[in-house]
């Protein structure tokens, strides 16, 4: 009986480091897969942050055109009388100007402003400028004619506003940049430790199941040899229990 329980147990020496290398082939794709998941959430959250600063940069580029126009459109019309439909048309450039002010004012647009400080300042300038240039452009219907000295004035302040503003934007978009690819190198070199690290924990891993493997073996082979020589003795033990009973009979 020993000899049969001795045999039925070498197999199952040599299932444990399968089972052991199916667990290890399954953490390292799992945590091959963790890393994967990771730099591709990185990056969707890069692309949208740099989405949002085009954005931002797009609109406050267009507030500091549209400004300069309104003023060189101002400056041709004036030059003589201003008649009714060229009122009615730098009106209508300001309340688009304005609106772009308002595009800065809302969203995450205005979340990423609000972070910068010296955009956040030169914002609420502008606001303030808007608002006093504001009850000067009406309709020719609703005011019969406009402060064109004071506008001239006004708008010029409000155009050197909107520069600095271009001006600071640029500046933190390109801060922004070389931060971060400082950042994205230091991540490059992270995952190469991660990536060695990784080679190095398979490479112990394959050691490990190499060595499980010959010790196994050598057991089998240990264990075999205990069969047969258990084999052999209940052999001996047999034919000495007939000589036995041969004498006695």
């Amino acid at each position: 009986m020993s000899a049969s329980e001795s045999v039925t147990r070498a197999p199952r020496l040599l299932r444990y480091p399968r089972r052991l290398k199916l667990v290890a082939i399954i953490t390292v794709l799992l945590f091959a897969a963790a890393l994967v998941v990771a730099a591709l959430s990185a990056w969707r959250q890069d692309n949208l942050t740099q989405s949002l600063r085009e954005d931002t940069a797009w609109v406050v580029y267009k507030l500091d055109r549209d400004a300069v126009q309104l003023l060189n459109h101002l400056l041709a019309e004036t030059r003589g009388p201003l008649s009714p439909a060229a009122q009615d048309e730098l009106n209508l450039r300001f309340e688009l100007l304005y609106s772009r002010i308002t595009l800065l004012r809302e969203g995450e647009v205005s979340s990423l402003l609000q972070s910068i400080s010296s955009a956040r300042e030169l914002l609420d300038q502008i606001q303030r400028q808007l608002d006093s240039l504001d009850p000067m452009f009406e309709p020719h219907d609703e005011l019969a004619r406009m402060p064109v000295t004071a506008l001239e004035s006004e708008l010029q302040v409000l155009t050197r506003l909107t520069e600095r503003f271009v001006i600071a934007i640029n500046g933190y978009l390109a801060e922004s940049a070389t931060e971060e690819r400082a950042l994205l190198s230091t991540l490059y070199k992270l995952l190469m430790s991660l990536l060695i690290g990784m080679s190095l924990a398979v490479l112990l891993v394959i050691i490990f199941l190499v060595r499980e493997m010959r010790e196994s073996a050598a057991a089998r082979r240990e264990q075999e040899q205990l069969s047969k020589q258990l084999q052999v003795t209940a052999k001996q033990a047999q034919a000495a229990n007939h000589a036995k009973s041969d004498f006695l009979a």
